[in-house]
């Protein structure tokens, strides 16, 4: 790339005024648009899509990875932007001609090259970090299918005697897996675990920092967690299926929601 942009500076040493003042447009149009997208990324605002910003693999890889990758990556556009805006603004007040011309022009592209090196760098290290893995508890007799454990990663496994609270009196214990789920992989491994769960009132569960993952029997919600409210539903749709209350106290807003053997 760098190549590219040191050949093209070179043939700009024929400028003439007619095109200085053309190549100046396409700089501060394009020097906006990158300010822009740098800007909104910096905010957190900039939606994740193919068309502007930082596209690789690790940032598009979940809504978190792309948000945390613009928020470290995007003044680096922003600062790529602001000085291809200037070197156009030179173009278009001072007109130079001939090898003049191309030397302002190729420190502005080498500026907006080692901007997008400089911001993808950051992105690539923040994206990464921002891959959160959800943990939770999947049990074992809950599952029609256990071969789904096979494919998980279980942290600890503890059993617990099955007591008149656990409302399963066919069984005499609980055997409970915690388990790390990618974040990669998440909504599959939910799909797969809500026709694996046995109907109609088994459940899963797993979350990370701001999702929060509730399985049913062939229906999975993801809740966002900063939105209590969220868990309503979930809780109704608990209690259709004739699940114990005490047994859906997701959410932070329920008083019992601090249980001693799950976080």
């Amino acid at each position: 790339m760098l190549v590219v942009v040191l050949t093209s500076a070179m043939a700009l040493e024929s400028l003439s005024e007619g095109d200085s003042i053309a190549v100046g447009v396409v700089l501060v149009a394009f020097g906006l648009i990158e300010a822009l997208v740098g800007e909104l990324g910096r905010r957190g605002r900039l939606p994740r899509q193919h068309w502007a910003g930082f596209r690789l693999p690790s940032t598009m890889s979940s809504d978190e990875a792309w948000q945390a990758a613009h928020m470290a990556g995007g003044l680096a556009l922003v600062v790529a932007g602001v000085t291809a805006v200037a070197g156009g603004v030179a173009l278009l007040a001072f007109r130079p001609e001939g090898g003049v011309a191309g030397a302002l022009v190729t420190i502005v592209l080498l500026a907006l090259l080692g901007g997008v090196i400089w911001g993808g760098w950051r992105a690539i290290r923040a994206a990464r970090g921002a891959v959160m893995p959800y943990a939770g508890v999947v049990i074992e007799e809950s599952l029609g299918d256990t071969s789904i454990l096979q494919e998980l990663k279980i942290t600890s496994t503890r059993i617990e005697p099955v007591t008149e609270r656990h409302r399963t009196p066919w069984l005499k214990q609980w055997t409970l897996h915690e388990v790390e789920i990618p974040d990669d992989q998440v909504d599959e491994v939910a799909e797969r675990l809500s026709r694996a769960l046995e109907p109609p009132n088994w459940h899963a569960d797993f979350k990370n920092e701001r999702y929060h993952y509730v399985v049913f029997p062939g229906e999975v919600f993801k809740i966002e967690r900063r939105n209590p409210g969220e868990y309503e539903q979930v809780v109704a749709h608990g209690l259709s299926l004739g699940v114990p209350a005490h047994q859906l106290d997701f959410s932070p807003a329920i008083e019992q929601w601090e249980r001693p053997d799950n976080s």
